[in-house]
């Protein structure tokens, strides 16, 4: 099962000359419900956004689209899933363009807790700085990961 949230975008710019929008989903490969995924099990987020705008045109292909997985567990604090967590996708300027990403978090990366789960989507030139403020965020509420029991 899975879990969509749409992605809240925010720039700098009028809407017209630059548009994004788009949504990430919340997959559990156990195949159990989403909101309770036991910490053994691969999981993953999956992106999708489309950019619309003249001013795509004049956006230079050396920028990239940075994503991470944010993870906070109740009571404990954050938790730093390392590179786990992110993936960086090359921008195209055109007008429009969709894109599709994913980011697999290996079984074991998340110990048992409940977890607040976060993703963040980011406009970057190369190497991570800011290109522009253009960055969104899609939130996936309280998720509990368990250890199964041995029988």
């Amino acid at each position: 099962m899975s879990i969509t949230a749409q992605l809240a975008f925010e720039n700098a710019f009028p809407p017209q000359p630059f548009l994004v929008d788009g949504e990430a989903t919340l997959i559990d490969s156990g195949g159990s419900p989403t909101s309770i995924i036991q910490a053994d099990d691969d999981w993953s987020i999956q992106f999708k956004w489309t950019q619309r705008g003249a001013l795509t045109q004049f956006m230079s292909n050396s920028n990239e689209w940075h994503l991470q997985v944010l993870l906070e567990e109740m009571g404990q604090g954050e938790l730093d899933l390392n590179d786990a967590g992110t993936a960086t996708v090359a921008f195209v300027n055109q007008d429009p363009h969709e894109y599709e990403a994913s980011i697999s978090i290996p079984g074991g990366s998340v110990g048992p807790g409940v977890y607040r789960i976060v993703v963040c989507l980011t406009f970057t030139a190369q190497g991570g700085r800011p290109a522009a403020e253009i960055a969104a965020f899609a939130e996936f509420g309280l998720v509990k990961f368990y250890q199964a029991a041995r029988v």
